[in-house]
């Protein structure tokens, strides 16, 4: 901490109280959550499959040990160390390495019996031999009785298939074996591609797009997340990326290393009247063992795409031709000094040191540059003026350390978002594009969606948004296409509100409402995009799933959203429930009283309802907007009109039965209506007039009855219109 005082601060990292000014040791950073998610110990490799392929690789050394040392003691301490690296490798679980040691163990029992020609070793390690024996058997029982146990079924051959299966219901496999497939599609159809593949380290680029070729769209929704940088399948992506002929050239090397071992034991053994297997020997076969339990769990994993497990590797491929072709443990190399002229020394010095200079130096720059974008990162949480002229500044400079990694230039896209520079923000969104990199920060998924977020908020371009955000569809699975839903159906409803051709906006409409009922599953995105729904269903008169879907967002929000209650109250009243409409657009009138859009749903409700002086007042608000659409005022004059003959026809009716209290609101609306003609309202006063004047026991009909004036407005409509 600021103090210099080191301590254990698990429990406050846990907490949330980080000390800004003190100086942290990730030392488990995968158990510092409240979940503890890691169940299991990691160690630094920072993930439970990579220490199980290292303890895998690693195990077999010590296991040779046991044989080649005589002494009781080394072989305890050999046996120890095995011991030590399988239960790291059970701590694990990692299956692949379980099925890379099985190989390995079965390799050494085979050479063993090939080639310990009078059985004299097996005989002095009798009781190793037997140990193993029955705990082999021992666990290949323990495992049967579980697994029978667990899936309460009579045969193993059902556990196999449920593991080798495409159905993702059947087994927790199913990822890798759909990458599988998917990688295998990348290359079956083209000849090319079969023979040289699509080059060394192109799989993490060309496969997310194979992702979109291959797999259907309810195959990705329910895909993993995950960005897939390896197939799960070191010999598979060695063919997708070398092809046939560099498949055969890594099986030739294969072929070299085992034969080269097999050779010098049989040579040693075989071709020597009293020749006898030795530790020399088994030390040998335990470097075979280890590459074949390699060889072996590259199968369903990528442990040559660790660094831990590519360098054992690389290092045994190495020491094999050593010690096999130079009878390395029987005799002392012979020493021979090499004429060798000075001026191709000091060359080859020359291009060591240089190569090591310019190695260091780069590795110097992009270390830097990395720095600089880490500490940009952080002044981009903040959003004074000066913190992102200080990030651009770091980021500018990490791109002239290390042009290459997307990571900068995205970054920069985003903070030329925030200062609404769209060209200069999507300038650098495509140069990050061109220099991805792939690694968690920089991937195609968060280039497409920067670039959908800035022609959808600044360019206002609904087009190219839209067209991100389909492609943002194809290249993610899982989760991460939740965003894309989303914003695929805001933008296609969007587009539906421009004049576009009638099967135009009939695609778009259904587009979106697909892409938000999708979207509507994901909970992150689950309100917001009902919402969106609802409208959808409303405009395209789906009244009982408008309905539905308005009912429930606006249940979540306490009713407090009006467009919710609007669209309630339309759905209900085209389903025949008028005064549940009145009742949910009278809410929302209420929280918007100035919306033109409510008012006139509000008073053709009130009109269904025949409740006519309620329906003009709404109305008439509506007509009279200066902001309200030509069209929307143009539909309110009307329905005032056919409201004010309708009001003078019930009226006159009410009148001539002597019901002269109901036809005083009536009158009172003609009188008060300010779309009302002067005729029809001078009557509408004058009958009220007489009425006030009129004594209780005198009935108005006792003179002339009113005339039916002229109307200001020809053009009535039925009400129910």
């Amino acid at each position: 901490d600021a103090q210099n005082l080191i301590s254990f601060v698990k429990d406050e990292v846990i907490a949330g109280n980080i000390d800004k000014n003190g100086f942290y040791l990730p030392l488990f950073p995968q158990l510092a959550n409240q979940g503890y998610s890691m169940g299991s110990i990691v160690s630094t490799f920072g993930n439970r499959n990579y220490l199980g392929t290292f303890a895998m690789f690693t195990a077999f050394i010590p296991l040779a040990f046991f044989f080649y040392y005589r002494t009781r003691f080394m072989k305890l301490l050999s046996l120890g160390l095995y011991g030590w690296m399988l239960f790291a490798l059970y701590i694990t679980r990692c299956r692949a390495a379980l099925i890379g040691i099985v190989f390995g163990f079965i390799y050494m029992i085979v050479m063993l019996l090939l080639n310990d020609r009078n059985k004299k070793l097996i005989k002095r390690n009798a009781i190793f031999f037997g140990t193993a024996v029955v705990l082999i058997f021992a666990l290949l029982f323990g495992i049967s009785v579980i697994t029978l146990t667990q899936l309460k079924t009579t045969s193993m051959w059902d556990k196999i298939k449920g593991t080798l299966t495409l159905d993702r219901t059947a087994s927790n496999t199913y990822e890798r074996m759909w990458v599988w497939y998917a990688t295998i599609q990348s290359f079956r159809l083209s000849i090319p591609k079969w023979l040289v593949g699509s080059g060394l380290g192109s799989f993490k680029h060309f496969f997310p797009y194979q992702e979109a070729e291959t797999f259907s769209d309810a195959n990705q929704e329910t895909f993993t997340a995950v960005t897939f940088r390896q197939a799960h399948h070191d010999w598979l992506q060695v063919l997708a990326e070398l092809g046939l002929i560099g498949l055969i050239l890594f099986l030739f090397l294969t072929y070299r290393f085992f034969n080269s071992i097999y050779r010098a034991i049989h040579r040693e053994v075989w071709k020597t009247y009293d020749g006898e297997m030795n530790g020399d020997h088994i030390l040998l076969i335990g470097i075979g063992a280890a590459m074949l339990a390699q060889l072996m769990a590259a199968i369903p994993d990528f442990p040559f795409h660790r660094i831990e497990t590519a360098l054992y590797a690389v290092v045994f491929l190495a020491l094999v031709p050593v010690l096999t072709e130079t009878d390395f443990f029987r005799s002392q190399l012979k020493r021979k000094k090499a004429r060798v002229m000075p001026n191709v020394v000091y060359a080859f010095v020359f291009l060591a040191l240089s190569a090591s200079l310019l190695s260091a130096y780069h590795d110097w720059r992009s270390w830097t540059a990395d720095e600089k974008v880490r500490e940009a990162d952080m002044y981009m949480k903040s959003r004074h003026p000066q913190a992102r002229s200080a990030a651009k500044k770091l980021l500018l400079d990490a791109i002239e350390l290390d042009p290459l990694p997307g990571d900068p230039y995205l970054k920069l896209s985003q903070i030329y978002e925030t200062e609404k520079e769209a060209d200069i923000a999507l300038r650098y969104a495509d140069k990050a594009f061109k220099n991805i990199n792939y690694n968690a920060r920089s991937t195609y998924h968060s280039i497409v969606f920067r670039k959908l977020h800035i022609y959808y908020h600044l360019t206002r371009d609904l087009v190219k948004a839209y067209e991100m955000a389909e492609m943002g569809l194809d290249l993610t699975c899982g989760k991460a296409r939740s965003i894309y839903y989303m914003y695929g159906g805001k933008i296609a409803l969007d587009i539906t509100k421009y004049q576009i051709p009638a099967d135009r906006k009939k695609e778009m409409m259904e587009k979106a409402e697909v892409y938000l009922a999708k979207a509507a599953d994901y909970k992150a995105f689950s309100l917001q995009a009902k919402a969106s729904l609802a409208v959808i269903k409303a405009t395209m008169q789906k009244w009982e799933e408008a309905l539905k879907v308005a009912t429930e967002v606006s249940a979540e929000v306490d009713d407090r959203d009006p467009t919710m209650l609007n669209i309630i109250g339309i759905s209900s009243s085209n389903l025949g429930s008028h005064n549940k409409a009145e009742e949910a657009l009278k809410k929302a009138v209420m929280l918007k009283p100035n919306n033109n859009v409510f008012l006139r749903d509000l008073g053709v409700v009130s009109v269904r309802l025949q409740k006519f002086p309620q329906a003009r007042r709404y109305l008439e608000k509506v007509a009279l907007s200066p902001v309200a659409p030509p069209q929307m005022k143009q539909h309110a004059e009307t329905l005032v009109a056919s409201i004010t003959t309708a009001e003078l026809n019930q009226a006159r009716s009410l009148l001539q039965q002597n019901k002269l209290k109901a036809a005083r609101p009536l009158l009172g609306s003609l009188s008060n209506g300010k779309l009302v003609g002067k005729e029809t309202k001078k009557w509408a006063k004058d009958t009220l007039a007489k009425l006030r004047n009129l004594p209780a026991e005198k009935n108005i009909h006792n003179g002339p009855a009113p005339d039916m004036p002229d109307l200001q407005f020809k053009n009535n409509l039925e009400f129910n219109k």
